[in-house]
């Protein structure tokens, strides 16, 4: 059985520094967050987990936190085809400039990704072995390598850089010193009906 990685993240500093510092979660903040999002929707909270714990969160269901210079959210409810009509979707909190958000699915190798900054839409890709739903933008420089090749590049291989150059981590490969722990970020999850 596959799994799938959700992860959308809306920062006004580099992520990957802000994870790396083990930020304290704002527990009301979070709350806001989500109830910002998904305003129409009643919120459950069903406890806590942590990030490496969440990226494949069950249907209706929400891991999200709120910390200094980041929201995180973690939920199938974020997922479609193309990312720049995601983002759109749910709107960013205010006082978070940049939208960084990545969905990956073994069991279709379909990987999609999009970064907007300072609420400008600077990339969106969507693809899978067979197809390409979105490609906007120019590539960033984790694709360059990718780009390169003389056949279609791997889409989980893709998303795999695409997780550690928004977040710091990889879910597969090998661990560099500076990397992100996944497993010290504290989420709080909220059952969505």
């Amino acid at each position: 059985m596959g799994s799938r990685t959700v992860i959308v993240a809306h920062g006004d500093a580099d992520i990957q520094h802000v994870l790396r510092a083990a930020p304290v979660l704002d527990r009301p903040g979070t709350l806001e967050l989500v109830g910002t999002v998904f305003p129409e929707m009643q919120l459950d909270e069903v406890g806590d987990a942590l990030l490496l714990d969440s990226l494949d969160p069950p249907d209706g269901a929400v891991y999200a936190g709120c910390f200094p210079d980041l929201d995180l959210l973690c939920t199938r409810l974020l997922v479609g085809e193309r990312p720049s009509e995601t983002v759109k979707r749910y709107p960013r909190p205010h006082h978070r400039p940049n939208t960084y958000l990545l969905v990956l699915d073994s069991d279709t190798s379909w990987c999609a990704f999009g970064m907007l900054r300072e609420g400008e839409l600077v990339r969106s890709l969507s693809v899978t072995p067979e197809r390409v739903y979105e490609n906007i933008g120019d590539p960033l420089p984790f694709e360059l390598p990718f780009c390169e090749g003389e056949r279609e590049p791997d889409p989980l291989a893709l998303g795999e850089e695409a997780l550690h150059a928004f977040f710091g981590f990889r879910l597969q490969g090998m661990d560099s010193v500076d990397d992100v722990d996944p497993e010290v970020i504290p989420l709080v999850g909220y059952r969505i009906s």
